[in-house]
Formats: C-alpha cells, structure tokens, sequence
C-alpha cells in the first residue's frame, strides 16, 4: 500500500497553497478520497504519477 498524503504535503510537493489543493481535488483535477467530512488524503504513488506524467505542475521552489 502506498503512503497516504494530506491536503498540506500535497501543497508542499507541488508548491501551491493547500487551499489549492482543495480546488483542484473539488474540480476533479487530482484523485483524493475523503476520509472525513473535513479531510480529504491522497494516495503518494497517484500524486507522483500525475507529476511524471505531466498532468500536474510543481513549482520548482518547492523542490529546492
């Protein structure tokens, strides 16, 4: 099983504010599952998929 991530590290692995995050999870741009009414988690292997693949941008500050 792959490591579940939350709204901030995804934030931080891309680079963007978790508020973000939480825009593109609504807009269907990145898989997440809702865990609790207040909490959405993302699987690690997903996120990084989307990155290599090209579908999701991260700012290179984030990276630095």
């Amino acid at each position: 099983m792959s490591k579940m991530l939350n709204t901030f590290d995804v934030a931080g692995m891309l680079g963007v504010s978790p508020e973000q995050i939480r825009r593109m999870y609504r807009r269907g741009e990145i898989p997440g599952k809702k865990f609790t009414s207040t909490c959405i988690v993302y699987d690690f292997d997903e996120i990084q998929n989307l990155i290599n693949i090209g579908k999701l941008k991260y700012s290179e500050a984030a990276n630095a």
